[in-house]
């Protein structure tokens, strides 16, 4: 019942796309076999990834869609913005609009997890509707004579038309917790996902001393950081978006990642949600390495994970000590980390950073595909090309 934004990218076919002379039927979305499931980290909003995800899909090519959904209660869309949580549970008590889930790691989880349930619905809807009309243009072929076009009905319209869909999750930072809680919860999305992109992955809560004692400080005083910030956000509030704008500049270049970034700053109810959600993870994410998921989720399927440099919610000793574990064969051996000290855990709001880390996730999900079924993954040093030929085309839905 809060208020979420969900994005969907899916290739759309058209029975005669490719004639410059026959008639063109409407387009249709087409079934995929293998979905990109992404979960942001904070601030929980998915408007920071969509160029990478519109690049993998495009790379990756027909037969692959992508999905992703923000936190809830942290909708940017609309002309309200980020909601106040209590104002709104209070006039929304009939649609289960419980405070908990906008602000509590089990609430998010909830959240996905009902956000999935849709997300096959729809999915089970486009299959059905691509599997009716197939059979139709096919019987329309026989009756009026002609041969079906074998060509047509190779290796895409019969895979995308013949088999569930399959689910890749990729986590950024928070997200990859809720990644894994959420796969602990459901085991039936467990048992339709092929494996586990994590960047940058905050599932556990242990920095360095310094960071550490800063972070501790924060999540022991939310009231504070939430009065302190309210205040500032409404000083945002109150001056001229130019202003804000060319601050926010200082720091992000991207247009479209300052835009998202001044509009946050500028609305004092996210910044409860921030803080009230932000200081429970660091209460409640594991300290230590946790073992029981990692090895339960790695037994099963491969998990990639990419670490960079200065990064205080997945430090550089928490792959050594991952790496420790497997060793000691604790872990499974298919936990496979990647260390780019160039990158940043903000990567998204770094110019440049997002090419390497798209790169990254085809390398990942290359290795996935080749060897999906069997579950026996191993990282492979090669990319899908960008340069190959696509039929159809591609859209995103917001």
């Amino acid at each position: 019942g809060w208020p979420t934004d969900t994005l969907c990218i899916d290739y759309y076919a058209s029975k005669h796309e490719e004639s410059s002379t026959g008639p063109r039927t409407p387009s249709r979305k087409e079934a995929p076999h293998t979905v990109l499931i992404l979960f942001p980290g904070n601030p929980g909003q998915y408007d920071w990834y969509v160029q990478d995800l519109l690049e993998l899909v495009k790379r990756l090519g027909r037969g692959y869609a992508a999905r992703a959904v923000s936190h809830a209660g942290h909708s940017l869309s609309g002309n309200a913005g980020i909601v106040n949580v209590e104002e709104y549970a209070r006039l929304n008590t009939n649609e289960n609009a419980d405070v908990s889930t906008p602000w509590t790691i089990r609430g998010q989880v909830l959240h996905k997890a009902a956000y999935m349930q849709q997300v096959i619905t729809e999915l089970d809807e486009v299959q059905l509707q691509w599997d009716t009309q197939t059979k139709d243009e096919e019987a329309e072929q026989s009756t009026y004579g002609r041969p079906c076009d074998l060509k047509s009905k190779s290796t895409s319209t019969t895979r995308l038309s013949s088999t569930t869909p399959r689910f890749i999750f990729m986590g950024h930072s928070f997200g990859c917790h809720v990644v894994q809680q959420l796969c602990i919860l459901k085991p039936e999305l467990l048992e339709r996902t092929l494996g586990f992109l994590h960047l940058m992955p905050f599932i556990r809560m242990k920095a360095d001393y310094f960071h550490q004692m800063k972070l501790n400080l924060g999540a022991s005083s939310p009231s504070v950081l939430i009065t302190l910030g309210t205040l500032l956000s409404r000083t945002y509030q109150a001056l001229p978006k130019s202003w804000v704008d060319a601050f926010v500049k200082l720091n992000i270049h991207d247009d479209k990642t300052r835009d998202i970034a001044a509009r946050l700053l500028r609305q004092p109810a996210f910044v409860r949600n921030f803080f009230t959600l932000g200081t429970e993870e660091i209460r409640d994410i594991p300290k230590d390495t946790d073992i029981s998921t990692l090895g339960f989720l790695g037994k099963r399927r491969p998990i990639f994970m990419l670490f960079v440099g200065n990064d205080q919610w997945a430090p550089f000793f928490h792959m050594t000590e991952i790496a420790r574990l497997q060793a000691k064969n604790i872990l499974p051996p298919n936990i496979f980390m990647t260390y780019l000290p160039e990158l940043r855990h903000d990567y998204v709001s770094h110019d440049g950073m997002s090419s390497t880390v798209v790169g990254w996730c085809l390398q990942c999900i290359t290795s996935i595909a080749m060897e999906g079924s069997a579950m026996n993954t191993k990282l492979v040093n090669q990319g899908f090309s960008s340069n190959r030929s696509q039929k159809g085309r591609l859209r995103s839905k917001l």
